[in-house]
């Protein structure tokens, strides 16, 4: 894998963990605050954390708790929906802010409304500079993206810009109404 052009294997591996933020499809979280659980270590400004929860939707997760982001966390998230979970580990990713975003269906198990607010809330965060790549088997909602690839048995079927590609992928009907 080449990062900035130079072998991934020939960088330290911690300025390639600053520079890549990774959101797994299932998102775990341990034992310990919500805090902790979502800057991992990192100096966070209070205000900066706050903001990225409140984009998210998360701060009814910590108002309708008496101790807010210092609330306890289960090992594994347990106690929070997988929506909740999902969107935890999105806030995780926007506050180290990385260079190059690796996403896993970045809205699994959130409702429409959450799905857009997120979505809405990533796009802000992003840099023009930044590299995003997104997994998905719902590539409409995704907005923002300039290129889809998308992949069947292990290759390769389409890609190209996402207009172009948003259009093949719809049925044969649809394209031609579109087209009227």
């Amino acid at each position: 894998m080449l990062v900035g052009g130079v072998d991934a294997s020939l960088l330290d591996p911690e300025l390639l963990r600053t520079m890549i933020g990774l959101l797994p499809q299932e998102v775990q979280l341990f034992r310990g605050t919500l805090r902790e659980n979502l800057v991992l270590g990192a100096r966070v400004a209070d205000e900066t954390l706050v903001g990225v929860v409140q984009d998210l939707g998360l701060d009814t997760l910590v108002r309708e708790h008496p101790r807010g982001l210092d609330r306890e966390i289960a090992e594994g998230g347990s106690g929070l929906s997988g929506g909740q979970r999902q969107l935890a580990g999105l806030a995780r990713v926007m506050l180290r802010a990385p260079r190059v975003w690796l996403l896993d269906e970045p809205t699994a198990g959130l409702d429409r409304a959450f799905e857009t607010r997120a979505l809405a809330a990533l796009e802000r965060a992003l840099r023009p500079s930044d590299t995003v790549v997104i997994a998905t088997h719902r590539p409409a909602v995704i907005p923002f993206a300039r290129r889809i690839v998308v992949m069947q048995r292990g290759r390769v079927a389409r890609d190209g810009e996402r207009e172009a590609v948003m259009h093949a992928l719809r049925p044969p009907t649809e394209r031609s109404a579109g087209a009227a």
